[in-house]
């Protein structure tokens, strides 16, 4: 059997391949039917002489060829040769990154992995071929695998849990992944996860210092914005993109609680209509009290350039967000200007 597990998303992929290795080394001993291969410095003739060796005490062996992409042409054509004399007994494995469709060895597993057996009960000459691509997933499907996630390890999650979840860590599976592993440890027993769990165990230097850097934004203050914007990105060694995100939801949320102030809900309802735990209603009905709605949607449309700038730039990420700052005390400025004008 030949496997090709290729794609960016490392921890699918990861993920299955331990769940294969498991299943076909289970009852065997591990270290004797297990070899571990890089396409950057393995040779052909080492992988064949692997895939050909019998399992000792066991019914299968693994050869699992990492970072196949980096194969010579030489290599791929002695490998291509070989598929069809691996026996039943050996499950190769090659995994990559990506794969160029224009080579002909991956165009040779592909085409035998389409090959279907002229019978239900005829036997194919060579063994199977099984493929799969692990894309990375989009933002929208982010929630759903982390309620699947949840489920998987027995306990759920609010949907406002989930969505400040995704909000403040982002959509890289292994940091979703190790922070659901916190939670869980934070409330057991239980096994529900709440907003606030997520808060009480996310909300670190990074997120407090976001507060005091929006106060110090609203009021204009752009020495002690920068202070607070290094204070973050140094001291606390988060990624920008991460911190902008933290910044973001901050400022949707007082664009809510903007809109929330005519209204005049009760604590409990606006902190459901604000997405937060009570706990943080009064600090973001004082700051945006502080700020007009203009002010709030420019800044918030400064830090989506910033974003943007973060995923596209080369430029170093604190001199972006240094910039983002000044932006944002350029354009208040403006706003007051435009202000005195009308007034």
């Amino acid at each position: 059997m030949i496997y090709l597990l290729y794609g960016a998303e490392s921890f699918l992929l990861d993920r299955f391949l331990a769940s294969l290795e498991s299943n076909v080394l289970k009852g065997g001993i591990r270290d004797f039917n297990r070899d571990l291969f890089s396409g950057k410095t393995a040779t052909a003739k080492s992988i064949i002489e692997a895939s050909l060796t019998l399992p000792m005490m066991a019914e299968k062996r693994m050869i699992l060829v990492r970072e196949a992409e980096f194969f010579n042409k030489n290599d791929q054509e002695k490998l291509m040769a070989a598929t069809d004399q691996i026996p039943e007994t050996t499950v190769l494995v090659f995994v990559a990154h990506k794969i160029d469709r224009r080579q002909l060895f991956w165009q040779h597993l592909i085409k035998k992995a389409n090959v279907k057996p002229k019978s239900e009960t005829s036997v194919p000459e060579a063994p199977a071929v099984l493929i799969r691509e692990f894309k990375p997933l989009y933002p929208r499907e982010i929630p759903s695998w982390i309620h699947e996630e949840s489920r998987r390890m027995s306990v759920t999650l609010d949907p406002e849990a989930i969505q400040i979840l995704v909000e403040l860590i982002g959509t890289h599976l292994v940091d979703l992944s190790y922070t659901l592993e916190k939670l869980i440890l934070y409330a057991s027993p239980r096994q529900s996860i709440t907003i606030e769990d997520v808060e009480a165990v996310i909300c670190d230097v990074a997120v407090r210092s976001v507060f005091d850097l929006a106060d110090a934004i609203g009021q204009g203050n752009w020495g002690r914005s920068l202070y607070f914007l290094e204070k973050i990105l140094v001291s606390s060694e988060e990624p920008a993109l991460r911190v902008l995100s933290l910044i973001l939801r901050h400022f949707r949320i007082l664009l809510k609680a903007k809109e929330a102030e005519t209204k005049r809900m009760p604590q409990m309802e606006l902190a459901r209509f604000l997405g937060v735990s009570p706990y943080f209603v009064n600090n973001y009905q004082s700051q945006a009290q502080r700020m007009t709605r203009a002010h709030i949607l420019q800044t918030m449309e400064i830090l989506y350039q910033t974003d943007k700038s973060l995923k596209r730039s080369f430029i170093p990420d604190l001199l972006i967000m240094e910039r983002m700052i000044f932006s944002l005390a350029a354009e208040r400025g403006n706003l007051a200007a435009q202000a005195a004008n009308f007034s």
